[in-house]
């Protein structure tokens, strides 16, 4: 019979088929050569002797190549390290593929995927491994993400590989952020992330950055260094800000601001004061409200007619009036003996000239003298400096008889003669004309309206024990027992001896009716006799205990009456 496919036979005769050796193949039957047997190709190999067909050959796994041929061991080495081969039976060193840039693998890998992203870039190997951003590292090669540098820190290397490029942030900077390439200045601090210096005093900055400090405004100050708020405060009255708001300036000696200042200009002389040092007014002058806006305007002469021995008077009112009967035609006068004295008649206060001095009609009477008529009433004349003056009419709540010189308050009101008149409050009043005060309403009344002339009694039945009362309310009923007959009383009246009243508000005794145990007797209540009861209220006779017994003095019930106990001789 013919050789198989795998085997041959070179000579003649009865001999059995050579095999093809391993890391050979022949698919030749009859083969009488073994030139038949051909070689596995590179890549290949063959362990087993007599093979029937080039699928013996097995080819070298992914990841592995093998360049010789005829082999019968595995003769397959790995691709090397950063490369990977997906190729069956790869035959020389050019089947393995370099991994993607910045990725790395095992020596022997077999799919692209196994390439890993080296240290400092992140990705999936297959697609290209970014370097991680400034900001971010990461220590292990692999797929993984770059780790963000913590809050507090930064980094501006591209591609780290170590927490340790993270460098902490200088002093008075912070990152607020995880993966900051750059620290920022705190609040209250300004400058850049290598020198951050504190905001100085009247300067304040709320939020981190590289912003500059924001200045109080005008008027404002703050002593406080790296302020982190708007802490800035109003200069007070007197007062007016640095120029770098750090604080404030006191305004000088008898000088002063308004609130929040911010110029040395802005400081005025109070009144009384002038100049640029702001010295006193002299005698004789005054100046008023510092409010001015003429801050250093002198000061006035008093008028003609005043004068002022003050020093640093604030107002007009400081100069006083020449006396009545005296005159003076001096500004700035500085005494009283500057106003002559009238030779003829008298002068209104404050008068100028002498011939402000005449005869004039007295108080309470008006005319041109010596022909004066007195004011008629409801009308009044306080004085008798001028000519011809009319009398006035009284004010509100005022009258006055004919002749008067000051009006009295009306009944009802109280208050000084000339006013003002004020109405008497409720539970007081006051029943004349005149400066009398209010008068308080007595125990038993009240005055509810205002003003009140009288005070109204509290009715029949009724009591008030306290004084000032303002309404009715407070006029209560009598208590049971008693009773009120008039009006106005502080207290009622108890029912007399033996006698109650069972009506809250009684206005007469006859709402006293006996006890029990008591009878009327004329007009009053006596107890029962002995023998005798009653056990009920009223006006009626007591009656007689029953034959044979007898009672004790006011007697209230027939069980009060005992058998009599008779004795012997």
């Amino acid at each position: 019979m013919s050789c198989v496919a795998g085997k041959f036979k070179a000579v003649t005769g009865s001999g059995a088929c050579q095999v093809c050796a391993c890391g050979k193949y022949s698919n030749a039957s009859a083969a009488t050569s073994s030139v038949t047997c051909q070689h596995c190709v590179a890549g290949t190999f063959a362990p087993l002797t007599a093979n029937a067909h080039s699928s013996a050959c097995q080819q070298c796994a992914r990841g592995k190549y093998s360049a010789l041929d005829a082999q019968c061991d595995n003769p397959c080495v790995n691709c090397g390290a950063d490369t990977y081969s997906s190729t069956l039976g790869g035959q020389s060193s050019n089947s393995c593929q370099a991994c993607p840039a910045h990725s790395r693998s095992a020596s022997g890998s077999d799919e692209q995927s196994d390439c890993e992203c080296n240290v400092g870039y992140s990705g999936t190997g297959v697609c290209e491994c970014a370097a991680c951003q400034a900001g971010t590292y990461k220590v292990a090669s692999g797929s993984s993400l770059c780790t963000q540098c913590a809050t507090g820190s930064f980094s501006t290397m591209v591609g780290a590989t170590s927490v340790g490029t993270c460098q902490s942030c200088a002093a008075n900077s912070n990152s607020l952020l995880q993966g900051s390439v750059v620290c920022k200045c705190n609040a209250g601090y300004t400058g850049d992330s290598s020198s951050c210096m504190h905001c100085p005093a009247g300067t304040f900055k709320v939020a981190i950055g590289t912003a500059l400090c924001t200045q109080c405004v005008s008027g404002k100050h703050s002593a406080e260094q790296a302020a982190t708020s708007n802490v800035c405060a109003d200069c007070g009255n007197g007062s007016y800000s640095s120029d770098d708001h750090s604080r404030c300036n006191l305004c000088g000696a008898n000088a002063w601001s308004e609130l929040a200042s911010d110029h040395k200009q802005d400081c005025v002389c109070n009144a009384g004061f002038t100049g640029s040092n702001c010295t006193a007014c002299v005698a004789g002058k005054y100046r008023e409200s510092q409010r001015s806006n003429i801050a250093f305007t002198d000061c006035i002469l008093c008028d003609a007619g005043t004068y002022s021995a003050r020093v640093g008077a604030q107002s007009a009112s400081s100069c006083e009036r020449c006396v009545e009967g005296t005159y003076s035609s001096v500004s700035g006068a500085t005494s009283p003996t500057s106003c002559n004295v009238c030779t003829i008649g008298t002068s209104p206060a404050g008068s100028t000239n002498e011939s402000d001095c005449r005869e004039l009609c007295p108080a309470g009477k008006t005319g041109n003298h010596p022909v004066c008529e007195k004011c008629a009433p409801g009308k009044f004349k306080p004085f008798s400096l001028c000519q011809d003056c009319p009398c006035q009419n009284c004010s509100m709540f005022s009258t006055s008889l004919s002749g008067a010189s000051l009006c009295s308050c009306f009944s009802g009101f109280s208050g000084p003669n000339g006013g003002p008149c004020i109405a008497c409050a409720p539970g007081t009043y006051s029943d004349a004309i005149g400066t009398r005060a209010c008068a308080t309403c007595a125990a038993g009344k009240y005055a509810h309206l205002a003003p009140a002339t009288v005070c109204s009694e509290c009715s029949m039945g009724t009591f008030l024990g306290t004084t000032g009362a303002n309404s009715s309310d407070a006029c209560k009923p009598c208590l049971f027992g008693t009773y009120s007959n008039s009006s106005g009383v502080s207290a009622c009246q108890k029912c007399g001896a033996g006698a109650y009243s069972a009506l809250a508000g009684a206005t007469t005794d006859k709402f006293c009716t006996c006890n029990a145990g008591w009878t009327l007797a004329n007009t009053s209540c006596e107890t029962c006799g002995i023998g005798k009861y009653k056990n009920f209220s009223g006006s009626t006779e007591c009656s007689l205990c029953s034959s044979g017994s007898s009672s004790l003095l006011g007697s209230n019930s027939h069980q009060d009456c005992r058998c009599s106990v008779q004795t012997g001789i």
